[in-house]
């Protein structure tokens, strides 16, 4: 957990003729990569784990990151990923994709709001997709992640020891945790949530708005001027 941007499991046993220059970590935050891998690995996608972490990344400074770097890595590279390996799945009837998303998703007050937004587009898309494919035998997972010990800070500029320890987990922590709450089913896991309670709470109001959010009038309230 170095700051990959991309695994890819693939069988032991099928030779993908890959030259050597592909096993080398592939930076999705380029405009080309993601839809080249697309393109070079859509025949030989398994029904295992495809996992897209474009919460760490290599080389990019956060704070001179341009708008359209992020979009590329965080909404763009996804979604191409998404489509390259999900059809496979379906086709076999069983697979899983793991996306990883942010805390920031559900939090726009803690960090840059175009940053969020971009993790905010993970967390819907992995969802829509949950819910489009699972009756395929098809698994989405978004995972949540809150700060972690990476390499990252150093190479955004940031001394990590200036961050409160309290909000630091270890990359093999994250890592554990989202693979026990894969493990148990779960299609959003927040690895830092002491209460699960809290987020089915959240999720259970969000669900309830859903019936209200496309009238055929404005609400009541709209409907006269402000005293």
């Amino acid at each position: 957990m170095d700051g990959s941007c991309l695994v890819l499991i693939f069988s032991p046993n099928r030779d993908y003729s890959l030259p050597p220059s592909n096993t080398k970590t592939p930076d999705i935050a380029s405009a080309s990569v993601p839809a080249t891998i697309a393109a070079r690995c859509h025949p030989f996608w398994l029904p295992l784990i495809f996992t897209v972490s474009p919460n760490s990344f290599r080389a990019v400074n956060l704070f001179a990151w341009t708008q359209g770097g992020m979009i590329q890595l965080n909404v763009l590279a996804p979604s191409l990923l998404a489509l390259a390996a999900i059809p496979g799945f379906v086709a076999r009837g069983k697979g899983t994709l793991i996306n990883i998303s942010s805390v920031l998703a559900l939090a726009p007050e803690g960090f840059n709001g175009s940053y969020s937004g971009t993790k905010a587009y993970i967390l819907n898309l992995s969802l829509r997709l949950q819910q489009e494919i699972a009756s395929k035998g098809v698994r989405i997972q978004v995972v949540l992640p809150g700060a972690i010990r990476t390499a990252i800070w150093k190479k955004a500029g940031t001394d990590i020891a200036t961050l409160p320890p309290g909000i630091l987990m270890d990359a093999d922590e994250m890592v554990d945790a989202a693979l026990v709450g894969l493990d148990r089913g779960e299609t959003v896991t927040i690895p830092s949530l002491p209460n699960i309670a809290d987020w089915q709470a959240y999720e259970s109001a969000r669900q309830n708005l859903f019936p209200n959010l496309s009238l055929n009038s404005p609400a009541a309230r709209y409907r006269s001027a402000a005293a």
